[in-house]
């Protein structure tokens, strides 16, 4: 009973589910109308994610390949991505491994 009570008074004082708690993040990781134009300009970046996964890679790795046009999410740098709440890949390593001149 204490439960559903504490349960009731934090609903009242956060406003529904997911109520004013957007973040840059969230706004990027949204489905684009033209998805497949999208998934282009994103392959063209350095580093690219999946808005359904937490990994960020490097453009040419084998998981990238696999990500989906409507999915995919490119980004310039790691920093950009590890702020957007992303981790490295383990297979290609995209901190580990910058590319030269950055």
């Amino acid at each position: 009973m204490a439960y559903a009570v504490m349960l009731g008074l934090l609903a009242s004082v956060a406003g529904p589910l997911g109520a004013g708690c957007s973040s840059d993040a969230d706004k990027r990781r949204q489905q684009k109308p033209n998805a497949s134009a999208w998934g282009a300009a994103a392959r063209a970046k350095p580093y690219v994610a999946s808005s359904r996964r937490d990994v960020f890679h490097h453009s040419d790795c084998r998981w990238a390949a696999k990500i989906s046009e409507r999915n995919l999410v490119g980004y310039d740098s790691p920093a950009d991505c590890i702020a957007d709440g992303y981790r490295a890949c383990l297979v290609c390593k995209p901190i580990a491994s910058r590319p030269s001149g950055g």
